[in-house]
């Protein structure tokens, strides 16, 4: 693994370095006009001189540099390639700066200029990260990938409202720091060039920009997924719906045994909304692939009874998602990657894909945030009922206005690991029955408070603090006497606390800062990307913090930690590349263990080079410090995954994964290596 890592971090080195032999061009394709009404016209000239504008005509194809000009009883719309559409109100003067795109990348690339007047816009989703649609208005600049809002602008103020999706809202001459806008909220920039804080747009306002731009027909209210028939079609309405066929072919080390996978995914995409089913097989190479009843994952695929057949049946989502983590609304069923619940103190960067490919997990996500209030929750396997599932609620009792945050989280557990691995007294007590198995609860709160907002420098400030609890519905034999009350729920003694900064510098380095007091016992971010393996095993760490701090020689200990994290986004933020380092030390109530933890990453973005992109990450729980020494043990994660696109319709990857595995029954850890080459056809 050594020398895959080694491999895979020299040529995305080598790639990236390459960015400045390679050149992208960008075709130009006019915008056309679909609505037309009143008086409105244009000058597609290079001068631009007011004795070379003409009458408007529908179906019109406007080059870049036309300037169209609407009169007090003129409306007019114009669609873009893509299918999205700009409307223009009346008593308007718009201007399209560039519309172009790349055939083989899939860039696009939208600007446009509202001098004055009023406008509408449907963005179709953007298929790249390195495409653009912006819209200037006086010294503001508003940035989208797939919404619909509006600009007003009277040559000296600008306002932006946002009715579906977000806006990133920007200062030209750098006069304020970026800020999101959200659906159904709306920002003022002022004559000074400041903006104001995004509120919620009034019911009024809404109804007024509805009956503004009622009258435009019933094909320009439509959605761009459902373009109309006229509209030039190119390879760029792939964008809107998406869908890959792929195919691996590549090996598993599973307990010593070489196997072969052979795994078949299929994915859709179409607006917010996306799909990808994931159909694995996996065998030994001397029984071979139609030995059905052989293969490893035969379970998977035997539906023996109704309840095995929805199991069967649900690990084959590879995920059922709508929207983006970060959207007003997300939601996401199937495997889930990176889950953090506010700054990561309690749930950080939980997956329930440790284990993947040879194992597949079905977990639900779902995210809301309401304004004044919000939700985060997460269920790590849903086969499994509640079990590893949090929920994290937050409210904003000030608005955006001042944008503070205050939240309550809590997270629940009961593992039931194989009874070869119950947990056991100091004298060699046994678990009886599973009601003896502790149920685990991490309760929190945390407070954060944005105090810096300029555009050169960002700065958050937090707080969180976090307490472990559990339950026994029957006592544990080792319990008897202890004072453990049966079926309460209990705290252990201690807590955990971190106070913190996060923040931008320059818009492409961002930081994090965070200094950690804990009394006794706590440890945070437990529940992490190795949760689903430690799980396994904490019932018994449990138990014997419970049983030191009930005995009388018991004493408190204190002691504080640190976590510092960085990176440098570069080359228009396509590359990225940092670095986390935290200690602590962790008081088991008879010593104290010292725990270093760290996290390296490397990503580069399409279009960096020419077909080309990837990620590296490597993440470390403990004995960061000996990483060259000893690169790989149970508590690390290292995932590379380098794309190649060999066509505009086929894309090969290369993908490297080793963790390792708890074997309840075996009570060892084991390493498990994945490697595969990937085929994805998309159209």
């Amino acid at each position: 693994m050594r020398k895959y890592l080694f491999i895979g971090a020299l040529l995305l080195s080598v790639l990236s370095f390459s960015y400045g032999f390679a050149q992208v061009s960008m075709t130009q394709i006019p915008a056309v006009i679909t609505y037309l009404v009143g008086n409105v016209d244009v000058d597609n000239t290079p001068d631009n001189n007011v004795e070379d504008f003409q009458i408007a005509e529908l179906d019109m194809q406007l080059p870049h540099g036309t300037i169209v000009r609407t009169g007090r009883d003129g409306q007019c719309e114009l669609t873009l390639h893509d299918g999205s559409t700009v409307k223009i109100s009346h008593t308007s003067v718009f201007k399209i700066e560039d519309i172009s795109y790349n055939e083989d990348s899939g860039r696009k690339r939208s600007k446009f200029n509202l001098m004055f007047g009023k406008m509408k816009a449907t963005v179709a989703k953007l298929t790249t990260s390195d495409s653009e649609f912006y819209v200037r208005s006086g010294t503001s600049l508003a940035g989208v990938r797939g919404t619909t809002y509006g600009i007003f602008f009277d040559g000296v103020q600008a306002q932006v409202l946002v009715f579906d999706g977000s806006v990133s809202l920007e200062s030209i001459t750098r006069a304020f720091e970026p800020q999101v806008i959200k659906k159904g909220q709306f920002s003022t920039v002022l004559s000074d060039g400041l903006a104001e804080s995004a509120n919620r747009i009034p019911e009024e306002v809404w109804q007024e920009w509805d009956e503004e731009f009622r009258p435009f027909s019933e094909e320009a209210e439509e959605t761009v997924e459902e373009q109309p028939e006229e509209k030039p079609k190119t390879t760029y309405d792939k964008g809107e719906r998406k869908i890959n066929l792929g195919a691996t072919f590549g090996s598993l080390t599973i307990e010593d045994t070489f196997y072969n996978r052979w795994a078949f995914m299929t994915e859709y995409n179409r607006g917010k909304f996306g799909f990808g089913l994931y159909l694995p097989a996996i065998f030994l190479p001397d029984n071979g692939l139609f030995s059905f009843k052989e293969w490893y994952n035969y379970d998977e695929w035997d539906f023996t009874d109704f309840n095995d057949a929805i199991h069967d049946l649900l690990v084959k989502i590879y995920y059922l998602q709508y929207g983006q983590d970060g959207d007003p609304f997300y939601f996401r069923l199937g495997g889930l990657e990176r889950v953090r619940l506010y700054q990561g103190f309690i749930v950080n960067d939980y997956t329930n894909m440790l284990s993947f490919p040879q194992e597949v997990s079905t977990g639900v996500v779902m995210n809301a945030d309401l304004y004044l209030a919000g939700i985060e929750t997460f269920v790590g396997h849903v086969d499994k009922g509640l079990q590893t599932s949090a929920v994290r609620g937050y409210v904003r009792p000030f608005g955006r206005k001042v944008p503070l945050s205050i939240g309550g989280s809590m997270f629940y557990d009961w593992p039931k690991p194989d009874n070869s691995s119950w947990p056991e007294g100091p004298s060699g007590e046994p678990t009886e029955d599973e009601d003896q198995l502790p149920r685990i609860f991490i309760v929190g709160l945390d407070i954060g408070l944005p105090i810096i907002q300029l555009e050169s420098f960002t700065m958050e400030t937090y707080v969180d603090a976090g307490k472990v609890g559990y339950q026994y519905d029957e006592l544990h034999p080792a319990l008897a006497g202890s004072g453990v009350n049966e079926g309460k729920i209990e705290f252990l003694e201690g807590f955990g606390t971190a106070l913190g900064l996060t923040g931008t510098v320059l818009s492409i380095v961002d930081y994090r800062a965070e200094y950690r007091f804990i009394r006794d016992y706590y440890e945070p971010g437990i529940i992490n990307f190795n949760w689903d393996n430690r799980r396994l095993i904490y019932q018994q760490e449990l138990l014997n913090l419970i049983l030191a701090q009930n005995d009388p020689s018991y004493t408190s200990a204190d002691n504080s930690g640190f976590y510092l994290s960085g990176g440098v986004r570069l080359f228009d933020m396509k590359l990225a590349m940092g670095l986390g380092y935290g200690q602590y030390q962790r008081y088991s109530g008879t010593s104290i263990e010292n725990v270093e933890e760290g996290q390296i990453y490397l990503r580069m973005e399409e279009g960096l080079v020419p077909k080309t992109w990837g990620q590296i990450t490597y993440d470390r729980l403990d004995n960061f410090s000996s990483i060259f020494k000893e690169p790989f043990n149970e508590s690390t994660l290292f995932n590379a995954d380098i794309f190649y696109q060999v066509a505009p319709l086929l894309t090969l990857s290369l993908r490297i994964k080793r963790t390792y595995q708890f074997d309840d029954a075996a009570q060892q850890w084991r390493p498990i290596d994945s490697f595969g080459i990937n085929t994805m056809i998309s159209f």
